[in-house]
């Protein structure tokens, strides 16, 4: 006799007395559990056994999300559950059915990669990703002990003045555990320039994209304040010239009077203004940058997009040249030039620079 068809593996064995043993049947498949990533999966039935030897295989478990990328932490997927066929039971009857084998366990999903921060396509945190790039300038600040500052192309400028601290850290750091630190305290004068300059940039004199990531400590000023945090400087028509990206504004929003992208040429305290892109606080944001002396060329990109009111070729909307020079020295970190009501405090890491665009995810 035929055996019937058994559930999750179970096999029907003959009828009692019957001279022959059940068909040995095969399980199918159990059904996948879960589909879509970051959905815990649902255990995958048992397979069905026509025969009542093998029940199939377990549900697979559900997939898992990768890190969601945007100002918190992205979550891990959860797993999927364990997928598990149902038990075989025993044939019935004479020489019957062998006992049908219960399905296998499904694997659990795999937990998704943490993001800290960041917009959509970049991540921070892990190790530094310097020594592995092939830019002609990466410093990730590893290397020098905190309380000190990086030596060889590094140094302290003899135009840092004012009240403040530029230092390496170890409290925040956007990748890898140590960053340069900038402290400009609200007491001890309206104004301080407190950079990090960088020789030998002769590859990159003629022009050059740079990247770096930074952090502001809040709360942070509610007065009016102009600062700058990138500096180049060099010779333009027989001149020196210093060009800056820095912020002006007054507080930390989202209105075209709080602090906003601005690129603005030192000698005539002119330039261009982005009024709707703002840094944040508590947070690493991402700055980009192109300058480029041979075509007279300025663009800007705040957290992998670019600000289109900082991309200017050769003439500012007021009818000055943009003045970029061919580059001697490249500086970075905090200078601010009004009396403020706090202090002004912020971590910069990974400074990047070379010919080709480099950004934020690398």
């Amino acid at each position: 006799m035929t055996p019937s068809t058994g559930s999750g593996g179970t096999g029907n064995g003959g009828t009692a007395g019957s001279a022959s043993a059940g068909t040995s049947g095969t399980g199918a498949a159990g059904a996948t559990g879960g589909s879509a990533a970051g959905v815990s999966g649902t255990a995958g039935a048992g397979g069905v056994g026509s025969g009542g030897t093998t029940a199939g295989a377990g549900g697979t478990g559900g997939g898992a999300p990768t890190g969601t990328a945007g100002g918190g932490a992205g979550r891990g997927g959860a797993g999927g559950q364990s997928g598990g066929g149902v038990a075989g039971s025993s044939g019935r009857g004479g020489t019957g059915g062998t006992v049908g084998t219960g399905g296998a366990t499904g694997g659990g999903g795999t937990a998704g990669t943490v993001g800290t921060g960041g917009a959509a396509g970049w991540f921070l945190g892990g190790g530094s990703r310097c020594a592995a790039a092939a830019y002609v300038v990466c410093e990730d600040f590893e290397s020098t002990a905190d309380g000190a500052t990086p030596t060889g192309d590094w140094s302290l400028p003899t135009t840092n003045y004012g009240t403040g601290t530029i230092v390496v850290a170890s409290d925040f750091a956007a990748r890898g555990s140590r960053a340069l630190k900038v402290t400009i305290p609200s007491t001890g004068g309206t104004s301080a320039e407190k950079y990090l300059q960088r020789r030998n940039i002769a590859a990159l004199a003629n022009g050059h994209f740079g990247r770096i990531f930074f952090r502001i400590q809040g709360p942070t000023t509610t007065a009016f304040v102009h600062w700058d945090l990138i500096l180049g400087a060099g010779p333009y028509m027989g001149s020196n010239r210093r060009i800056r990206w820095g912020v002006t504004g007054t507080a930390v929003g989202t209105t075209n009077n709080n602090w906003a992208w601005i690129y603005n040429i030192e000698q005539g305290d002119t330039g261009v203004e982005a009024r709707t892109v703002h840094p944040t606080l508590n947070t690493w944001m991402c700055v980009e940058w192109q300058w480029d002396p041979a075509n007279q060329r300025i663009r800007f990109y705040f957290n992998d997009t670019e600000a289109t009111a900082l991309h200017v070729d050769t003439t500012l909307p007021n009818g000055t040249a943009l003045q970029v020079p061919t580059f001697s020295t490249m500086s970075f970190g905090l200078a601010k030039y009004q009396t403020t009501n706090a202090d002004l405090v912020f971590w910069i890491d990974e400074i990047a620079l070379d010919t080709q665009r480099i950004g934020c995810a690398n």
